[in-house]
């Protein structure tokens, strides 16, 4: 009687522990109401403040694209995204939305340090219509201090080895309206068109600012203007893909009225 009173108590202590470190670091919560489908192949999904609302589709011809709307304004109109393979080809061809998981994380502490941390997340889980062997997860993340970033992830191909030549993402912005470039970490360099930069990149455009960064140590990636509202990430080597999944680094874009505001805000730490 001894003993099963003493390993009740020990499961107890345990539980008590568990729920003690659950609390300490945050929790994970399957979620859906920051986001909605649209359409068969669109969704739409919000970040905690409210404030960013991003809009995905897979179009059979046009691909994947996204568009961000940043207080009620269109930041970034429909761009596209995904992967090039060694023939310069989208690697999804025709592709259409298999499953979608949302889900949020919450610190327990509240303030300005928790929205660094607090993020809603979608995977998107995406095959290719034509080549239903070939799938790609869109990993996404909105963060509660307006912080956007997403990454690919190919998860299965035709062969062992899947070349891939490099991104096939950009970011078109609005047009008709005056949008300037820089570069440089404190954004004051001026950019000229056909041009190669290095992240991160700032633009302003319909009174805010925006910054699109690189999450990697060593870059292998950079971005190329090439129009008046138009930039491409640029891969500066191809990809041999021998296992899955794997994942391409992060993409990180934050967003503010001010560029002192985005100066100032902290890339969170589940991205570096």
């Amino acid at each position: 009687m001894r003993r099963t009173g003493n390993l009740f108590q020990k499961a107890t202590n345990l539980s008590a522990i568990f729920v003690f470190l659950f609390l300490l670091s945050g929790c994970y919560q399957p979620k859906k109401d920051f986001y909605r489908f649209n359409g068969e192949n669109a969704l739409e999904m919000r970040a905690p403040s409210g404030q960013i609302k991003l809009f995905f589709e897979a179009f059979p011809q046009k691909g994947i694209l996204f568009s961000i709307n940043y207080k009620g304004r269109n930041i970034l109109e429909p761009s596209r995204l995904g992967l090039t393979n060694a023939e310069n080809k989208a690697f999804l061809s025709q592709p259409e939305v298999e499953k979608v998981i949302g889900r949020s994380y919450r610190e327990q502490q509240a303030g300005e340090a928790a929205d660094a941390h607090n993020y809603n997340e979608l995977a998107i889980y995406l095959r290719s219509k034509e080549v239903p062997d070939r799938r790609m997860k869109l990993l996404v993340r909105l963060y509660g201090n307006n912080v956007m970033a997403f990454r690919c992830e190919v998860l299965s191909g035709l062969s062992e080895n899947i070349d891939i030549n490099g991104e096939l993402t950009e970011f078109i912005l609005p047009k008709g309206r005056q949008n300037n470039f820089y570069s440089g970490q404190l954004g004051d360099n001026p950019i000229q068109p056909d041009t190669h930069i290095d992240f991160p990149v700032w633009f302003s455009s319909r009174n805010a600012w925006v910054r699109i960064s690189d999450i990697e140590k060593v870059p292998t990636a950079s971005l190329r203007k090439t129009g008046d509202f138009t930039l491409d990430v640029i891969s500066e080597t191809g990809t041999v893909i021998n296992f899955f999944p794997f994942p391409f680094p992060w993409r990180e874009i934050t967003i503010a009225d001010s560029k002192e505001t985005i100066m100032n805000t902290e890339i969170p730490s589940s991205l570096k």
